[in-house]
């Protein structure tokens, strides 16, 4: 029996199955959103030319980085 077993293919939650990539999105959305609060509130921001281009990458870097270690995917 491997290790390949134990990683879950999916996340059951009250009945309903999700794909744990999903959840990880959803986290990474969360995420992204209290970290562009925070660079707001801190007036850092201002230094960024697309801040929407930086909210997707983080976004992007978030998802990989909870996919990698918090729900594997």
């Amino acid at each position: 029996m491997g290790s390949e077993s134990l990683i879950p293919t999916e996340v059951d939650l009250t009945g309903l199955y999700f794909v744990p990539l999903l959840i990880n999105f959803g986290l990474a959305i969360i995420l992204t959103f209290v970290t562009a609060f925070l660079l707001n509130h801190y007036r850092l921001s201002r230094y960024f030319m697309f801040p929407h281009l930086v909210m997707a990458a983080m976004a992007t870097i978030y998802t990989v980085l909870l996919s990698l270690w918090v729900i594997p995917a």
